[in-house]
């Protein structure tokens, strides 16, 4: 079979069972062979004999990388009557399958076959003629192809999957740093306000010790009634003071109450926020600022003191000092001189 059933130059296969004839029966078995008498041979075909046809058929699976045609029997059944025979037109397409393995480079391999498509059957009358097959290839062919990643392909993979994790470790360093600064702000918040405190008690004992030896000496050196002279006077100018600062409370007008007993709690007790983990941070992103609500305390904060708003009123609170200590200044300056060691220290 070839070029097709639509070209000129169409070759087809034919099957065809006739009657036995004694000189035809000759070169198929060789001399002396003979067929059977006419009685005989209608007695076997009245008894409504037929003819099995068994051909090759194909079928594709591209999924079976070692064998993706397998081959199997297929049956043609068709009966054998007296004066009528059958004429079966087997249709057949041609398939390819296309395979490209290569590992690095292009490397093809076609495996070029058929597939069985349909029968037509046809009926005519003879007395001498039982059976007919045509083999048709029709110009129809079913083509497949199979491509296989090769090996820059994989690394094309394996790049796609580096880049995934690449931007899924970015965006994980991004929210540990953001927990980092809002933790290391909680830290430098604390420290400073414990070392204020520390720096105003020591300058407060220094103060007291100070006062103290101040009173001693006076009192070693004044008699004792002046001693009772001075606590009479002292005493009257604490009650007056005490009035004054109580009629001062009383006149000052009382500030406003904002609800910040959450904030307050974790601002001032600075417990919660320290035992926290950076899971627990993630599950603060996560549910969008509703849950552990304490890291919004330092977020809002922190934007406050880096915004360009702060940064002018910064700026114009400085103005107002120097402002204010314009003519201090200059008679420091008159007195000292602005030292490298000063500056240092004050760092």
């Amino acid at each position: 079979m070839a070029h097709g059933t639509y070209k000129r130059q169409n070759k087809f296969y034919s099957i065809v069972m006739e009657r036995c004839e004694n000189d035809t029966i000759s070169k198929i078995l060789g001399e002396g062979a003979y067929c059977k008498s006419d009685e005989a041979i209608n007695e076997f075909v009245g008894l409504s004999t037929g003819s099995h046809l068994f051909y090759i058929d194909n079928y594709i699976d591209v999924l079976n990388y070692n064998n993706p045609r397998t081959k199997m029997f297929s049956r043609l059944q068709t009966s054998i009557e007296k004066n009528a025979y059958s004429i079966n037109h087997l249709n057949f397409n041609p398939s390819m399958i296309r395979t490209d393995d290569g590992l690095i480079f292009e490397h093809i391999k076609e495996d070029i076959s058929y597939i069985y498509e349909r029968n037509d059957v046809f009926t005519y009358n003879d007395e001498n003629i039982y059976c007919v097959y045509y083999f048709w290839l029709n110009n129809r062919m079913n083509h497949y192809e199979r491509f296989y990643k090769r090996i820059q392909d994989l690394f094309s993979n394996i790049g796609g999957i580096n880049q995934f994790i690449t931007i899924f470790a970015i965006y994980l360093n991004r929210l540990y740093n953001y927990y980092i600064v809002l933790f290391d702000t909680e830290q430098l918040l604390f420290s400073s306000i414990d070392s204020e405190k520390s720096d105003n008690n020591n300058h407060l004992s220094r103060s007291k010790k100070i006062k103290d030896i101040n009173l001693k000496n006076n009192n070693s050196e004044r008699n004792k009634t002046q001693i009772s002279q001075n606590n009479k006077d002292l005493s009257h100018i604490r009650i007056n003071n005490t009035e004054t600062i109580s009629t001062k409370l009383k006149n000052k007008p009382q500030e406003k109450k904002v609800n910040m007993c959450y904030i307050n709690y974790n601002i001032s007790n600075g417990k919660y926020i320290k035992n926290k983990t950076f899971l627990s941070y993630l599950y603060f992103k996560f549910t969008c600022g509703k849950n552990n609500k304490y890291y919004k305390i330092y977020e809002h904060f922190r934007i406050k003191i880096i915004s360009e708003e702060h940064l002018i009123k910064n700026h114009l609170n400085i103005y107002n000092l120097l402002k204010v200590t314009e003519n201090k200044r200059r008679n420091y300056k008159k007195k000292y001189s602005y030292k490298m060691t000063d500056l240092i220290r004050l760092v």
